[in-house]
């Protein structure tokens, strides 16, 4: 499986955060390679290959995806946050619903699942299950998923009408629109830091503030009408 991890190191705590992502993925038990897409020129992780990503003045995070999926060439694709600590074995689990049962994928985040009152709306646990659901930010949350390398191709790319916001909403009207199959995983097993947050109560006061953060939710609307307008 190739691994694309989203970073902009500037700063010493996210070069950390970094790092420990590229750790955990390798002490996690498979066969990876792992590709960190950094915005930050000059900064290098070990362990892995850094490959940097000019931003000028605004940064897209799907637009980032897409050149992190231009370099890769395993059958299986995990696109991920910076902040994102691996449990063992999480990755031959997410193979697994892959070739059996879904097209896309997302593993279970030990501390949002159990916390967001979203996720909590479903009863939500740990174990040998999974669920066909794209609902986003409950069964899909696009600091980590994985992917056929196929469904990148279908949907044409990840679209980047929007900017960082509302950049998972958008990747699934594309699935809807391709009819993509996805999963959340239970059993396998990540913990999302939000950037290096430490408790969750702050976390989930800060993700109500997506939607009214100035023009985001009308470039989502616009590139959604686009969307759904093209053939």
């Amino acid at each position: 499986m190739d691994i694309i991890i989203i970073s902009c190191g500037k700063f010493e705590l996210h070069r950390n955060l970094t790092q420990n992502a590229v750790n955990t993925c390798i002490n996690s038990r498979g066969d990876f390679r792992i590709l960190v897409i950094e915005t930050c020129q000059d900064v290098k992780y070990q362990n892995c290959e850094t490959f940097y990503f000019p931003t000028a003045n605004k940064f897209n995070y799907n637009k980032a995806l897409n050149y992190g999926m231009s370099l890769c060439k395993d059958k299986y694709v995990a696109l991920c946050n910076n902040d994102i600590i691996f449990h063992k074995e999480w990755s031959q689990n997410i193979i697994h619903v892959l070739d059996n049962y879904a097209d896309s994928a997302c593993p279970f985040d030990v501390g949002y699942h159990v916390n967001y009152k979203e996720a909590l709306k479903y009863k939500l646990t740990q174990g040998n299950h999974i669920f066909i659901n794209n609902q986003v930010r409950v069964f899909f949350v696009g600091w980590c998923f994985a992917i056929k390398r196929e469904v990148w191709n279908k949907i044409g790319g990840f679209n980047e009408g929007v900017e960082f916001y509302f950049s998972d909403d958008i990747v699934i009207e594309q699935y809807k629109k391709h009819g993509i199959k996805h999963a959340l995983v239970c059993n396998s097993l990540v913990d999302h830091w939000h950037g290096g947050e430490k408790t969750w109560r702050d976390v989930l006061c800060k993700s109500k503030q997506r939607y009214y953060t100035g023009g985001q939710e009308g470039k989502f609307r616009q590139a959604k009408e686009k969307l759904w307008r093209s053939q």
